[in-house]
């Protein structure tokens, strides 16, 4: 006699149907074991769902990060030419210029905040900026430093600065005196810029920032992803500005 085996009702050889070493499964056993089947293939339904799901946050809220930061660099650059432009305009003006070439700077400077009533300063120097150099450190060193950008650049500049009541936006352009090439300078304040960066959307638990060197102009969302903010930063074209952004590392599932 062959010795009978079952293991969970699977059989060992059959005697009667005479081929060996088939595998018989008893139904009620079977029956038996469906119920704990059920709960293994439920319990690997809600793991897909679950890591599914939060791959899809994860990627939902990287997107839309992605667009918030280009947002933010087209609404900095379309100030930033905005107010570029009104200050070469404003410069350009017939009244402006004449007081220039007789060298009425007082003249020039009260036409030119004719009709700029968010204007905070307004400033005019020779292009040597001695009479600025002097006035350290009451003149400012980011107004220097971006008297001195418009200079070497021929055009238009606009940078962040440091003022007494904040920071602020700041503007300079070559101009043209009565003695030889001059600067002109002025001041607006620091939410004309930041306005459009605060308008787009940030996803939850992410961070956006508006960045010039190595300081924080604008920080929104959670602040503790600022050292990570680097790598998808985007730069405001014509600018020394910069939109930096940082979402949280992936939900890990086993």
């Amino acid at each position: 006699r062959g010795i009978e085996m079952g293991v969970f009702g699977i059989g060992g050889r059959g005697k009667d149907d005479g081929e060996k070493g088939k595998l018989a499964i008893d139904p009620a056993s079977a029956a038996k074991a469906l119920p704990l089947l059920v709960a293994l293939l439920a319990v690997l339904g809600i793991w897909c769902l679950a890591s599914g799901a939060l791959r899809i946050r994860d990627d939902a809220r990287h997107s839309g990060l992605q667009v918030a930061r280009d947002d933010a660099v087209m609404a900095a650059r379309r100030t930033l030419n905005d107010e570029r432009g009104r200050l070469a305009q404003k410069l350009a003006a017939d009244h402006v210029k004449v007081a220039l070439a007789t060298g009425d700077t007082a003249a020039a400077l009260r036409i030119l905040r004719q009709g700029w009533p968010e204007l905070q300063r307004a400033e005019l120097w020779s292009a040597d900026l001695t009479e600025a150099y002097a006035g350290l450190p009451r003149t400012g060193f980011g107004a220097l430093a971006t008297c001195e950008a418009a200079l070497s650049s021929g055009k238009p500049v606009a940078r962040v600065v440091k003022a007494a009541g904040g920071p602020r936006l700041a503007l300079a352009a070559p101009v043209r005196g009565l003695r030889g090439p001059m600067v002109a300078y002025v001041e607006l304040p620091l939410a004309k810029l930041t306005n459009g960066i605060e308008a787009p959307a940030v996803p939850s638990s992410t961070y956006l920032a508006l960045r010039q060197g190595d300081r924080n102009v604008l920080e929104r969302g959670d602040t503790s992803l600022g050292n990570a903010a680097e790598s998808l930063a985007a730069k405001v074209p014509d600018s020394d500005l910069r939109i930096a952004a940082a979402v949280p590392d992936a939900t890990a599932t086993p």
